[in-house]
């Protein structure tokens, strides 16, 4: 029999060392955690699951006990020891000197290993039927219920109402404080997802202008198209090699159909008339024959169907450029677009039940990649919903499914989109602050998956257009010379660069500093690519949205651990940085941002046949710039000819081979044309992610150096300049790993 612990080595750049573990669990060495006799009076409270929102100044009543509350999830947990088996086997999976690598699970091979035990599982549903509501989907992985009931049995199961909220006029429900279950269950039970309907945004903000110049004239020279991306990031060179996604299955998921995918709107492949097809004939990309899109809303493998038909809502842009830009990236590939609706009255997201159903399938549908563009704080998720994300993208990679998420638009400050308005401004005007201090999205800072950051080029901002873009389009309208220097996309007047700029002076805080000027103040927008340190993965805040109270961030991952000291710029600070590496996401405040077509005429769009892209819809957000590396991240996977997983591990050990210790001189970004052509990455080390940034409502300084007037820049002390964050050489919090040479990439993973 073969020993259960074996000894592997580990190569990590100029060292290597050996670590014992135990091989994967099996079945039988699963312990109950259910042991006692379930007593409803005595109770555990499930810390870290209540919206701010859900307070005495917005309540407006109970909701109606009846109130049906359809395909709620209660989220599972596992032993430690199974936890950290788990945790041990995705690194075998990942590690080519272990017996385990690349030894993919199928969904059911998941559950058997990693699921609660089969007493658990009967004990648990047995309760939530005890308590009259309907177990609807007992998923594979025996980690996730699927369950409906009415408000009413919510509140005699869980202990917590279910209240009416009207927030900055809208009207919300909510549950009024944390759920509690039985002791009894407490060592098995994580929580329910989610028992309210604030809903998560999506990563895509419009296009804007910056009033100091104009973006290009009528060649348009300056928009970045399909050609632009395959030139800038080298992915041309994979299309003429035979490398464009052919028999790759990429999946975007959304909570809408697409606008005109077919004339039933449902389930199916799209037409030839789609926003997609017009898309791909507008700019040079109908030749590979090979691409095609459909749309699903994907069932899970057993038990009734918990995925409706969504319909088509305002979010239907989201879907339009996530499978338009994926398709740029991989022509040749299968776009997925997965949405299911939220269930009745809108506690469950639909994007969670989307991913769940594809992968309870036995080998999730042979998906390759997964894109997601949403998201919001982890203050705001939630313990449970944070933890729901990270299980469910533990499985992904389990079964060698690579996960990519936006890394958000907030700059670093993620539970301020939408902001407050900035004190001394209009309350019409765009303009607002961050308040709530240095927070990033629950939805991607899991370890199990990539977290995509955005970029701006930053030929504007050093005076070289014309070095870099050719004066005339060709005719797929690109006109991209080569690659471009870049920086982190970043809006806000905190941006040194910015206010540089527009000034000539670097200082952006004080009463003096560019954010407190009358120019600045157009700029009082935090709106960037995110990034930063987990910290409020678990546990609950003392201070709405501000990471304080019990929070605690996700532990260091081992292939960001691995190299402290071998790659510059890692931090150890003890828990999961983000992001992991960062593509082109402007939205044209330096002249640069993404054209898509969409047809709905209620969300914006126009008629794409026929007209000039100038005239289309357009915008950034890191909404693109997932989707985009993930569809690179599948040409990886069609040239090795296998799954990858979690690409994470192969990243950080490529980069940590290029940049070493200092970084690489070779490979910096402000090279431009000039950067090394061996390198993988290109190190963003000229610009910042700092968002400015205002006192909180109860006048506390988070995150904000104030020293004088009104507006302050986000940085790691109060009492001093310490920006949050500059791009630094090797890994940083404003652009991670830099972006990617996609041919390198490709050919040395």
């Amino acid at each position: 029999m073969m020993d259960r612990f074996k000894s592997v080595l580990f190569p990590f750049a100029a060292f290597a060392f050996v670590i014992t573990f135990n091989l994967a669990s099996n079945a039988q060495d699963k312990r109950a955690l259910v042991t006692q006799e379930i007593d409803e009076t005595q109770l555990t409270t499930l810390v870290g699951n209540t919206r701010p929102e859900a307070n005495a100044v917005n309540d407006r009543g109970p909701v109606s006990p009846d109130l049906q509350f359809d395909h709620m999830l209660l989220l599972l947990q596992r032993a430690p020891e199974l936890e950290s088996a788990l945790e041990q086997f995705i690194e075998e999976l990942h590690n080519p000197q272990s017996p385990s690598f690349h030894q993919w699970l199928s969904a059911d091979e998941f559950g058997e290993r990693y699921g609660l035990a089969q007493s658990d599982i009967e004990a648990i549903t047995g309760w939530l039927e005890g308590h009259g509501f309907t177990v609807n989907v007992v998923y594979s992985n025996d980690i996730l219920i699927d369950f409906s009931g009415t408000a009413g049995q919510v509140q005699n199961a869980f202990h917590t109402p279910i209240r009416q909220y009207n927030v900055n006029g809208v009207d919300h429900i909510a549950n009024a404080s944390d759920p509690k279950i039985p002791t009894a269950l407490a060592q098995a039970v994580a929580g329910v997802v989610t028992l309210n309907d604030f809903r998560p945004r999506k990563m895509y903000e419009r296009r804007v202008a910056h009033p100091a110049y104009t973006t290009g004239n009528s060649t348009w020279p300056y928009v970045v198209v399909p050609w632009d991306l395959e030139k800038i990031y080298n992915i041309a060179p994979l299309f003429s090699a035979g490398i464009s996604g052919q028999g790759m299955k990429i999946v975007v998921v959304e909570d809408t159909n697409l606008y005109n995918c077919n004339a039933s709107n449902g389930p199916g492949p799209c037409s030839a008339t789609s926003d997609w097809a017009t898309f791909r004939n507008i700019f040079g990309l109908s030749g590979y024959t090979d691409g095609n899109l459909s749309q699903e809303n994907p069932a899970p493998q057993r038990s009734r169907n918990n995925c409706t038909n969504p319909g088509i809502n305002g979010d239907d842009d989201e879907a339009a450029l996530d499978v338009e830009w994926a398709s740029a990236a991989a022509p040749s590939a299968s776009i997925v677009e997965a949405a299911c609706a939220d269930p009745n009255s809108s506690t469950t997201y639909g994007t969670l039940i989307a991913i769940q159903n594809i992968l309870s399938h036995p080998r999730a549908d042979n998906v390759d990649v997964v894109s997601m563009s949403y998201g919001e704080s982890e203050e705001l998720s939630g313990a449970a919903l944070n933890a729901g994300f990270n299980t469910t993208f533990q499985q992904a990679v389990t079964q060698g499914i690579g996960i990519f998420v936006s890394s958000g638009d907030e700059d670093a400050a993620s539970s301020d989109f939408g902001g407050s308005t900035c004190r001394g401004t209009s309350a019409s005007q765009d303009e607002y602050c961050a308040e709530d201090g240095i927070t990033i999205s629950g939805w991607m800072s899991s370890p199990y998956d990539v977290s995509v950051g955005g970029l701006d080029f930053a030929d504007t901002y050093l005076g070289v257009n014309t070095t870099y873009w050719n004066t005339t389009n060709n005719a797929d309208y690109g006109s991209a010379k080569s690659y471009i220097m870049e920086q982190p996309w970043n809006d806000s007047c905190a941006s040194t660069l910015l206010a540089n700029f527009v000034t000539g002076s670097f200082l952006t805080y004080g009463s003096t500093g560019f954010c407190n000027t009358a120019t600045g103040a157009e700029y009082r927008l935090a709106v960037g690519g995110s990034g930063g340190p987990s910290a409020c993965a678990t546990g609950a805040p003392f201070v709405a949205g501000v990471a304080s109270g019990t929070c605690k961030g996700y532990a260091k991952p081992y292939y960001q651990s691995a190299y402290l000291g071998a790659m510059a710029g890692l931090q150890n600070d003890g828990v999961r940085d983000t992001p992991d590496v960062s593509l082109m996401a402007a939205n044209g405040l330096w002249g640069h941002y993404y054209p898509f077509c969409l047809t709905d005429p209620n969300n914006g769009g126009v008629s794409c046949t026929g007209q000039p892209p100038i005239n289309w819809p357009g915008g950034g957000g890191t909404s693109f710039s997932s989707p985009i590396m993930a569809a690179i991240q599948s040409l990886v996977v069609q040239h090795k000819g296998s799954l990858q997983g979690n690409p994470n591990p192969r990243y950080y050990a490529l980069a940590a081979a290029e940049y070493g210790p200092w970084g690489s001189p070779a490979c910096n970004s402000t090279l431009g044309n000039g950067v090394g052509r061996s390198c993988i990455f290109h190190d963003v080390t000229l610009g910042d992610n700092i968002a400015n940034c205002q006192a909180g409502s109860r006048g506390i300084n988070y995150n904000c150096y104030l020293p004088s007037g009104l507006v302050g820049v986000l940085s790691t002390s109060d009492f001093s300049y310490q920006p949050a964050y500059t791009a630094n050489p090797g890994w940083d919090f404003a652009s991670g790993l830099g972006s990617v040479n996609a041919y390198n990439l490709v050919m040395g993973y």
